[in-house]
């Protein structure tokens, strides 16, 4: 079984830190201890990935000379592209998508919680919109029974 900080099978794993559970990257550093850095989707860092969305943000940075705030690997465009607050099923998506990367350390907790911020106040604005709706058809309904053309 390996340990908290990921040496033994050399895979990245559960670091606990006041009830919260972060994974570690499971890479070795230089000076050959255990890398202390959260991992991202592929169980690596920022820095000990080779995947090419990772390896893009790294250059990108690089490039930028400093100029740029630290990289997160954030969600994947796919999953962004597919965002719709519109629907509880969509909104639900949003949460579930934020809660497995922030589990995987590819968003941070400020991330995830702005994203649920946003979540919140899309589903304000669908139940308002919603509420709108049922009074409309209320009336309809009224106005239909006034008229004789629906019974009560």
């Amino acid at each position: 079984m390996a340990s908290a900080t990921g040496v033994g099978n050399g895979a990245a794993a559960p670091a606990s830190r006041v009830g919260k559970v972060i994974i570690r990257c499971g890479a070795v550093t230089k000076a050959g201890r255990p890398c202390t850095n959260a991992a991202g989707p592929d169980g690596h860092c920022i820095a000990h990935s080779r995947s090419p969305q990772a390896l893009a943000t790294v250059q990108a940075a690089r490039a930028a000379g400093g100029r740029a705030p630290r990289v997160r690997i954030g969600l994947a465009p796919a999953v962004v592209e597919a965002v719709d607050l519109r629907d509880s099923e969509g909104q639900l998506a949003v949460l579930t998508a934020a809660t497995k990367a922030l589990a995987q350390g590819s968003i941070s907790s400020t991330v995830a919680s702005a994203m649920s911020q946003l979540v919140k106040v899309a589903a304000r604005i669908v139940a308002g919109d919603q509420e709108r709706a049922i009074a409309e058809l209320q009336q309809r309904v009224e106005a239909l029974v006034i008229e004789g053309k629906v019974r009560p």
